[in-house]
């Protein structure tokens, strides 16, 4: 065994004809992975679907990992990164370390922009998932896409529908619609600094602290 990191795509520091193995250990703050006789190697890249009885990437190319992220969901080729690898998350994507007791390693996932709604086709509404580093920030905000039959352009303050079940609702991008302690539903603008979009209007402050496991992520309040 051993670790993955160092800046290289993972199937790199491997022999040929050899595969990565991701034993979801960590040694020293690395990825603990072996080096297997397989072929490394299939058709598919980031972000389409696959079949993960292939074998172990599943039917994806090297360096992807053949997964469904939410339950529901198809599984798709998602590029494997680490802190050192962040080159490997494209477009929307940020590497988020989402391999429990395994430090510095994870997949890179995200559809759209949480602030803006760019990404998302019509009809559709980015929703909060994570963050996860990238080229640009440790700390970029990742959204997906759902299905949103109820689109609207509501703003901070204003009174919202959402559907309980999903969280889309009739606000502008870059907003939830919750109770703010005003006994109904309003819409409430995310904040981050220096982020697109992030920004408050005049008369608010970012109050951070809010979201579990997000600490630069806040919600725009008076």
């Amino acid at each position: 065994a051993g670790g993955m990191g160092g800046g290289e795509p993972p199937n790199s520091q491997c022999g040929e004809g050899e595969v990565c193995e991701f034993l979801f250990d960590h040694i020293e703050g690395l990825a603990a992975a072996s080096c297997l006789e397989a072929d490394p190697t299939g058709p598919l890249g980031n972000g389409e679907e696959c079949d993960p009885s292939a074998d172990y990437w599943g039917n994806c190319g090297s360096d992807f990992l053949c997964s469904a992220l939410g339950e529901g969901d198809s599984p798709t080729c998602l590029p494997l990164c680490d802190r050192s690898n962040l080159t490997a998350c494209t477009g929307y994507q940020a590497c988020g370390e989402i391999f429990q007791g395994v430090v510095g390693t994870g997949l890179c996932f995200g559809e759209c922009n949480v602030f803006l709604g760019d990404g998302c086709a019509p009809g559709q509404q980015c929703a909060l998932a994570n963050a996860g580093a990238t080229t640009e920030r440790p700390d970029q905000i990742i959204g997906f896409c759902n299905d949103n039959p109820n689109p609207g352009n509501q703003t901070i303050g204003e009174m919202c529908e959402r559907d309980d079940e999903t969280g889309v609702n009739n606000c502008a991008p870059g907003h939830l619609c919750q109770d703010f302690g005003n006994d109904f539903d309003e819409c409430i603008k995310f904040c981050q600094e220096d982020t697109e979009g992030g920004e408050c209007p005049d008369g608010y402050e970012c109050r951070t602290g809010v979201f579990n496991g997000l600490d630069t992520l806040g919600i725009c309040a008076r």
